[in-house]
């Protein structure tokens, strides 16, 4: 036999073995491809399931097909061995080919004994697995995408304000807060976290990311990207350094007792004895020069120019709490998303508004007593971003700004140091954040008068009360409960409850009213160009960073590792048949290629022969004519036959083979060993016929002609 011929008569079953490799690939391609992405929709004909389906039935009926081939010419070489088989065995390997239930039988038989069967018979027997398991690997899970007919937006504050708030301070003290602005901030005093200043969004889905500038490809690489851009606005800020440490304590002795007085070097102070009941005070003091070397850069800049100062001291806890926390003017950036409704923000480093003159005297400016957010009404409040998105480029200070872009000269001034210094530079103009010196006065006047400057005093009940700022008013003003609403809402919370007048909770305190006021001015007051106060004048729209809606939609899931048992199985059908195909080739002069083709029992019996060589007779197992039966030419039915052959032990005799066929009639010719069978049973027996080249029959090695 030729080796050609070997490889050709395994033809079939490599070209099988490649279509089942495509076909793994295709499965895992076609779910990568669709990995992350909406269900395809092909129709009502087909879709994606019934496709995986389809395939990995197809899979599976090629790996059967082909392991079937490999355990049935195995079947010959299980039999190409020096010691006997059961002749039952051949039975077990056809029967072994033809599905998982006879794989199963068929792997205690060569257990041990031959392990490419047994791998053959392992993968049959787990070929069922194919289909459940491709499936398995097309999962469904929510994802989500942007959508193309809606669009989400978000309120942020360019300029504040762009309506509302104040009345211009001209000249006189005609100016001031209006309504609407002592509402806000009493709301965000009393209720910070109330939903009255929750920030009102626009995302119709839900689900949404934003941008500064709009829309970009970018975002839509996925939800919730760590790499979305982050959007300023305007907003209030608060930095608190605890002061305890400041606070002395002596005894003043009176005629009628003696008082323990506990002070700041600001001048605030709490008595305690008799007759002093007093246990928690808070007072704005714009002069914080008093802290010493507590006063940093960060709360120098912040307190020169914030709305209030606010000192508070507490005797009511132990220990004393003391702390002096500033609100002012900044900038703050966030990134934003919203998730099932929800708005979620992360923020940055904010930056203190510093104050913008241009071409204005300012030696003045060194006397903090003399200029402060409650005197100033000329010098506006400004921010400039670093570093700036104009278009497709990103600018930052010192880079040439691109022509045809909007620019304001600014001179800013920092007051981080004990002497201030300023900058003058040019910038785009929207990346610039501006806030008048009215409405920082505006609002100053309300913290400053209203809310951060009152007491709370413990006798028989617990109350708090604001200062009087006018004796003639006093006994007024204290008859009005709304008088009181401001210092109420920051000492009560901070006194009242044992253990919670600390300086972490002062801390967050003044944190809530800066985050409340802050979306207070986003969603309110914010506007992308300043407020024109010229008669007639309409005020600007508010401004609004524009993002994504995200639309949840069912998506494909590639699971992996649910091919990892087609793909094994396929790679292993694969080495049966490359390593059957060499050893066919291997031994391609000796042994022939039959897989499972029954005509070598037909042509080739004779060299089936028992191992003790005596003639396979029936009798030797209980059969014949004597046993009895149906049938009347006394031939043993299958069921015996597969009986009688379990102890039979036989060899097959093959070429290279030592030969002990010891059956051959008188004229020196092989008997089938059918023939043998039938004489020896004395039962009439069906000749073997086969036709020579010359086109005559040949019965039991004799010539009839036609």
């Amino acid at each position: 036999m030729e080796s050609c011929y070997v490889f050709r008569t395994w033809a079939g079953e490599t070209l099988t073995i490649a279509c089942a490799i495509g076909l793994v690939a295709s499965i895992a391609g076609i779910l990568a491809v669709y990995d992350g992405k909406p269900v395809p929709d092909w129709g009502g004909d087909l879709n994606l399931n019934a496709l995986i389906a389809l395939l990995s039935t197809v899979l599976r009926a090629l790996l059967v097909l082909t392991v079937a081939q490999i355990i049935s010419q195995r079947k010959w070489d299980w039999f190409n061995v020096t010691s006997a088989r059961p002749l039952s065995d051949i039975q077990r390997f056809d029967y072994g080919s033809r599905g998982a239930y006879g794989a199963l039988l068929l792997i205690p038989t060569v257990f041990l004994k031959d392990f490419v069967t047994l791998a053959a018979a392992v993968v049959l027997l787990l070929s069922f697995l194919v289909g459940p398991f491709a499936q398995q690997a097309n999962g469904a899970a929510p994802c989500s995408f942007p959508s193309a007919t809606l669009n989400a937006s978000l309120p942020f504050a360019h300029t504040v304000p762009g309506s509302g708030g104040y009345i211009p301070f001209t000249g006189g003290s005609d100016g001031g807060p209006t309504t609407d602005l002592v509402a806000a901030i009493l709301s965000s005093v009393v209720s910070p976290y109330g939903i009255e200043n929750k920030i009102r969004t626009s995302c119709a889905t839900g689900n949404c990311t934003f941008s500064n500038l709009g829309p970009r490809p970018e975002l839509e690489k996925a939800f919730f990207d760590s790499n979305q851009s982050m959007h300023s606005t305007v907003g209030m800020c608060n930095v608190c350094t605890n002061v305890a440490s400041l606070v002395t304590s002596k005894i003043e002795s009176t005629e009628w007792s003696n008082n323990t007085v506990h002070s700041l070097p600001s001048g605030l102070n709490l008595s305690v004895g008799a007759g002093h009941f007093e246990v928690s005070t808070i007072k704005p003091t714009p002069d914080l020069t008093w802290m010493g070397s507590l006063l940093t850069d960060t709360v120098r800049e912040a307190s020169r120019w914030a709305y209030v100062n606010a000192t508070l001291l507490n005797i009511g806890s132990t220990p004393i709490t003391a702390s002096v926390c500033s609100l002012y003017p900044c900038t703050r950036t966030y990134k934003s998303f919203i998730k099932d409704s929800e708005l979620h923000e992360w923020e940055v480093p904010s930056s203190a508004m510093r104050i913008q003159i241009s071409g204005a005297h300012h030696e003045e400016l060194d006397l903090p007593t003399y200029r402060n957010s409650l005197s100033n009404v000329e010098y506006e409040y400004t921010t400039r971003r670093e570093p700036c998105r104009v278009g497709p480029w990103t600018l930052y200070a010192g880079d040439f700004i691109p022509d045809g872009t909007a620019t304001a000269e600014l001179q800013l001034f920092d007051f981080s140091h004990e002497k201030y210094a300023f900058e003058n530079m040019t910038w785009p103009e929207q990346c610039i954040y501006r806030q008048p010196a009215g409405f920082v006065k505006a609002v100053a006047m309300v913290m400053n008068d209203d809310i951060f400057d009152g007491y709370c005093q413990s006798y028989k009940t617990f109350d708090c009360f604001k200062n009087c700022k006018n004796s003639e008013f006093c006994q007024l003003e204290s008859q009005s409960n709304l008088a009181h609403i401001g210092v109420n809402a920051v000492l009560r919370p901070l006194v009242e409850t044992e253990g919670s007048s600390t300086h972490a909770n002062v801390t967050k305190l003044f944190d809530a009213v800066a985050n409340a006021m802050t979306n207070r001015f986003r969603f309110q007051y914010g506007s992308a160009t300043a407020r024109d106060f010229s008669y007639g004048a309409h005020d600007p729209p508010l401004d609004v960073v524009y993002g994504l809606a995200w639309e949840t939609k069912a998506c494909v899931e590639m699971r992996l590792k649910w091919l990892l048992v087609p793909i094994c199985l396929t790679v292993a059908t694969c080495i049966l048949s490359v390593w059957v195909n060499i050893t066919n080739w291997k031994r391609r002069h000796s042994v022939p290629i039959w897989k499972d083709s029954i005509l070598p029992l037909v042509f080739y019996g004779q060299s089936i022969k028992p191992q003790d060589d005596t003639p396979l007779s029936p009798q030797r197992f209980g059969f014949g004519r004597e046993a009895g039966g149906d049938r009347a030419d006394g031939l043993m039915e299958a069921s015996k036959m597969a009986a009688a052959s379990r102890d039979i032990m036989v060899t097959f005799q093959w070429p290279d083979s030592p030969r002990t066929d010891k059956f051959e009639d008188k004229r020196g010719q092989g008997v089938s060993s059918a023939a043998a069978l039938a004489k020896e049973c004395n039962v009439a027996s069906v000749p073997l016929r086969r036709m020579d080249i010359w086109g005559n029959i040949v019965v039991n090695g004799r010539r009839d002609n036609l």
